[in-house]
């Protein structure tokens, strides 16, 4: 199981990525990357104690967790719009994105960077 810090870097990591494809020619892959932000960030917070096996299970334990219940539309959100993105063929704009990132993804980190504090 990747420790909290695994979790964070890899978070970060995507963060920065998610960021570059949002003003590249495929900004749609930003909202898939997004999402894998927020999981990252969900399992670090889960972390050591905790390890979601697969999606079905880290949307229980985010239902479950106090913690982490304040985000649970705003992840499942981003969950769905990475399917519709990956398996639906639906494309994004850049400013969709952007304001996915602002509406969608920030309440999510503003809600976790307290807990588990992070900087990026």
């Amino acid at each position: 199981m990747p420790s909290r810090a695994q979790h964070l870097a890899k978070a970060e990591s995507n963060q920065r990525l998610s960021l570059a494809l949002q003003a590249g020619p495929h900004p749609d892959w930003s909202v898939t990357v997004l999402f894998y932000v927020a999981l990252h960030l969900v399992e670090a917070t889960l972390a050591p104690q905790v390890h979601s096996a697969n999606h079905r299970d880290r949307f229980e334990n985010v239902k479950l967790d106090v913690r982490l219940q304040a985000i649970h539309a705003e992840y499942r959100h981003l969950y769905e719009l990475g399917l519709r993105s990956r398996y639906d063929c639906r494309l994004f704009t850049q400013a969709f994105v952007q304001n996915l990132y602002v509406v969608e993804y920030e309440p999510i980190k503003r809600h976790l960077q307290p807990l588990l504090g992070f900087t990026f």
